[in-house]
């Protein structure tokens, strides 16, 4: 395989807009293009506490559906935001700080959307609440649904996304077969490699077979690039991803393999508070401590009296990943 088949994902920025809540955005996405996000669910609302995710463990551990924020609030949100942009962006794409499904506002609140929005709609979500007909019903009006396929057996399921008891993998998959049989949009398939955990050539076979099943449109494997929940979690080989991608595009169709370090910038310095908008960033997307100090030379700042205030103050801590040191967002419980 050359390396042509390899590409790395641009910095997901998250920019935080004076006057929007819930609207992130634009972002650059090699996925999306530029893509303007739409959150939610706040930090971290999840029916999954998976071991690499880089928002930390799940806080509100559920598989209850309701307006965690309200569904109208969001669509004036977006009105306002499609208008401030007028067509700067290729998608826009409802997100979370978790599982954005558990908003049971997203039953029409997508279809809402697409009668405003002149760019296709994509939903970035783990799927596993596509069983529930109202769900799937509620995402027919989207161009894009990307799901999260990290394991092909319930052990595995169970080890590496540690969902809520309600749910099996195979209660997941059946929601997206039924899903796929009526959805005229594209339905993609996400999958995250943690080294001796899941990047086995078995879990590989198994996967195959439950994507035998799906015939999603494009397969995306990754591997974790930021600190993930569990400490000791690590990203898979090369090798292995290769050997994934291989197998994949081999028996189901085609895979791409993505890798990070990303590229990109965040540009602070343009917004009236700088380290509110450097805040904001790191609470969703822990950031390189040489990228927050470019970012505070930028913006006119001390990077060093600000990153020691900030950790003094408890608003973030650093924490070492694959040797690279990170800010990372210092929740409070």
């Amino acid at each position: 395989m050359t390396r042509n088949y390899f590409y790395v994902l641009t910095l997901y920025q998250v920019v935080l807009l004076t006057g929007f809540k819930y609207v992130f955005g634009p972002v650059p996405s090699r996925r999306l293009g530029r893509s303007l996000g739409v959150n939610l669910v706040p930090l971290k609302v999840c029916n999954y506490s998976c071991i690499y995710c880089q928002l930390g463990k799940t806080t509100t551990f559920t598989n209850v559906r309701r307006e965690y924020f309200p569904g109208s609030e969001v669509f004036k949100e977006v009105l306002r935001a499609i208008e401030v942009f007028d067509g700067g962006f290729d998608y826009l794409t409802f997100i979370g700080d978790g599982e954005p499904l558990l908003n049971s506002a997203i039953d029409w609140l997508v279809g809402k959307v697409k009668e405003v929005c002149p760019k296709p709609i994509a939903v970035l979500s783990n799927g596993s609440l596509l069983y529930l007909k109202e769900v799937r019903e509620g995402l027919m009006y989207a161009d894009v649904v990307k799901v999260s396929l990290d394991a092909g057996s319930e052990r595995l399921f169970r080890l590496v996304n540690r969902p809520h008891k309600d749910l099996t993998l195979s209660k997941v998959v059946e929601g997206w077969l039924e899903f796929r049989d009526v959805f005229k949009g594209e339905l993609w398939v996400e999958v995250m490699l943690v080294r001796d955990v899941n990047d086995s050539l078995s879990n590989a076979e198994d996967m195959v077979r439950v994507l035998r099943e799906v015939r999603p449109a494009k397969v995306h494997v990754m591997v974790p690039t930021r600190p993930p929940t569990e400490p000791w979690v690590k990203p898979a080989t090369s090798d292995k991803v290769i050997e994934f991608v291989r197998l994949i595009s081999r028996c189901v169709g085609t895979a791409t393999p993505i890798y990070l370090p990303e590229t990109g910038e965040f540009n602070i310095s343009k917004y009236p508070d700088p380290i509110e908008a450097l805040l904001s960033i790191i609470k969703v997307h822990p950031m390189r401590e040489e990228q927050v100090v470019k970012e505070l030379v930028k913006a006119g700042l001390d990077p060093k009296e600000v990153i020691e205030r900030l950790i003094e103050e408890g608003k973030v801590r650093k924490e070492v990943f694959e040797e690279i040191t990170y800010l990372v967002y210092a929740r409070k419980h």
